[in-house]
């Protein structure tokens, strides 16, 4: 099966977007201050989408049987 990449309603190639959080966490000393040495830190992903830079529409991130992204449903139409 030939890989067709993902293309908006506008004819426009669409990029993948990842939505991710970065978090740290500190420990507070008995003076109420931050322990710098004593950071973790870790990203979360919160969703991914395809995004068109042109006309601003996003759709659902889908894969094809062979793990391959491939277009879903519109999932937000224009720029915000």
């Amino acid at each position: 099966m030939t890989y067709i990449k993902p293309i908006c309603d506008c004819q426009n190639e669409l990029i993948l977007t990842v939505h991710e959080t970065d978090s740290m966490n500190f420990h507070i000393n008995k003076k109420g201050n931050l322990i710098k040495s004593s950071v973790k830190h870790f990203k979360e992903t919160h969703g991914t989408e395809l995004a068109c830079t042109q006309c601003g529409n996003t759709y659902v991130c889908e894969f094809d049987i062979e793990k391959r992204l491939i277009r879903g449903g519109v999932d937000r139409e224009g720029f915000d």
